[in-house]
């Protein structure tokens, strides 16, 4: 029997990815819903390869002719927002691939943990200012939330039928992004072509960004304290610029659990498809009759300042609404060349600091989304009124 697979963000990197795996395998899966924000070419595209009985567009309303498109194909193309939340709460028992960047898929990833469903998550961001929200109703509807990150489903699957109470730490591999090797100074005049250029992964521009920073890897820290109900302080960075090892889990007898493959996405997205059973993919093995490169080191101490505000926002259900927040204003800004590559932590930091105090509580979707909305008001001030002098 096929497993039915809805894809939110469907015309973005994951959600590529995710689609290449199941026309691989269409005897295992079959796609029941596909979503994408503008890009309704694109989204056609799939819909005419993949035939879903519905898909939502929500950054744009379609035209009569696109709708008639879709419907020639068996495929009820729709745009609200809201009805797209109302059929993810609706459906059961399937998959949902959360592969929609940044924070924006918040709503969506919650209005689908329903009725037994497997939310397997691309994207931290949600995880990252509303985990507690995600768990709690994961726990409530009898549903499983799964990583796609590699690093996450690395650290999963080295957990996989271990008791939790022998894990020691866990270990966090990064690439250190292109600019490891940089000193404080050498981070002047850096523009949007070069952090763009990724030594290992071909990933949305956004996350890119976030490498070349380490937000992402401080993001990830939040996350994995969420996901594996682990305090930060047990969490490791190291980094290892051959990418081959995704993460590792340290035990209480020091041995360390490791897990290796390619630089290819589709190996996370697979396993969670298709978790807990191993299936036969056609996807490229490491050849260690081949010369083989593992090394490990300490992060870049300057790009360590986000692991730092990682560790002080884990504190609370607060702070890493607006360290989010603010991080998804600096990219965009940075991206627009606007900005300045090293104006990144400051511009956190002061996001941080002017909006400690404003708020008592984030205990619901409404109050997350407003301090959310909040937090990135008051970092395009600062970029716009303040314009941090470097």
């Amino acid at each position: 029997m096929q497993k039915e697979i809805a894809i939110l963000g469907s015309t973005g990197s994951i959600g590529v990815s995710t689609l290449s795996v199941v026309e691989e395998h269409k005897d295992e899966f079959s796609i029941s819903l596909l979503s994408a924000h503008k890009n309704i070419t694109k989204l056609l595209e799939q819909i005419q390869i993949f035939r879903p009985a519905i898909a939502f567009i929500t950054g744009v309303k379609p035209s009569e002719s696109q709708v008639l498109e879709a419907k020639s194909h068996g495929c009820q193309l729709e745009f609200e927002k809201e009805s797209l939340c109302e059929v993810l709460s609706k459906s059961s028992k399937e998959t949902i691939v959360l592969a929609i960047s940044g924070a924006a898929g918040l709503e969506y990833g919650l209005a689908a943990l329903t009725n037994e469903k497997r939310l397997a998550i691309a994207n931290k961001e949600p995880i990252v200012i509303a985990g507690h929200l995600f768990f709690e109703k994961a726990k409530k509807n009898k549903c499983e939330i799964i990583p796609i990150d590699s690093e996450h489903s690395a650290i999963f699957q080295c957990l996989c039928g271990k008791d939790r109470s022998g894990v020691e730490k866990l270990i966090l591999t990064s690439s250190g992004g292109p600019f490891h090797y940089y000193s404080q100074d050498e981070f002047k005049g850096i523009k949007p072509e070069h952090a763009l250029k990724h030594p290992t992964w071909s990933m949305g521009k956004k996350i890119t960004v976030d490498s070349a920073t380490m937000v992402n890897k401080a993001l990830e820290l939040i996350e994995a304290k969420w996901l594996f109900d682990i305090d930060i302080s047990l969490i490791d960075v190291v980094i290892h610029r051959q990418s081959i090892v995704h993460s590792m889990v340290q035990y209480v007898d020091g041995s360390i659990l490791a897990q290796m493959g390619k630089t290819d996405m589709r190996f996370p997205i697979f396993y969670a498809l298709t978790y807990p059973q191993n299936i036969s993919a056609n996807l490229p093995r490491l050849e260690f009759n081949e010369m083989l490169s593992l090394t490990f080191e300490p992060v870049n101490p300057y790009l360590n300042t986000a692991l730092n505000i990682a560790r002080r926002c884990s504190k609370n259900h607060i702070d890493p609404i607006i360290f989010n927040a603010a991080n998804e204003v600096f990219v965009e800004n940075f991206l627009a060349e606007k900005i300045e590559f090293q104006e990144c932590y400051t511009i956190i930091k002061a996001t941080l600091d002017k909006c400690a105090h404003e708020f008592n509580s984030a205990n619901s979707l409404d109050e997350i989304l407003y301090i959310d909305n909040y937090a990135r008001t008051v970092s395009s001030q600062i970029i716009k009124k303040e314009h941090i002098k470097l």
